[in-house]
């Protein structure tokens, strides 16, 4: 059966949108009721800056961060995430620091 996705959005910015797509998903490890279609994200270097900006926000002056773990693919993203914790700043704890 073939089910019709939907666009997700980040109301915020909405030039960061995903597919999802509803069904029953397996693999030797897990199950998922959705499929989300990150292509966009991983592909344009546009919108995977625009999506670390966002990751790391909630972070910049709470969390200190040695390391970033990126899902296949999605390296692009961890480098930029990587690239805005690091941003100098009053406020921001890894700046200066190595990721």
């Amino acid at each position: 059966m073939i089910y019709d996705g939907f666009n997700v959005s980040l109301e915020r910015n909405p030039i960061i949108t995903m597919k999802a797509i509803p069904g029953h998903f397996t693999t030797n490890h897990f199950h998922m009721t959705h499929y989300l279609d990150l292509e966009k994200m991983k592909k344009n270097a546009l919108i995977a800056r625009d999506v670390a900006v966002e990751l790391a926000n909630p972070y910049l002056s709470t969390t200190i961060v040695d390391t970033i773990i990126c899902l296949e693919g999605t390296e692009v993203i961890g480098a930029y995430l990587a690239e805005e914790l690091m941003k100098d700043g009053r406020n921001v704890v890894n700046s200066g620091k190595e990721i």
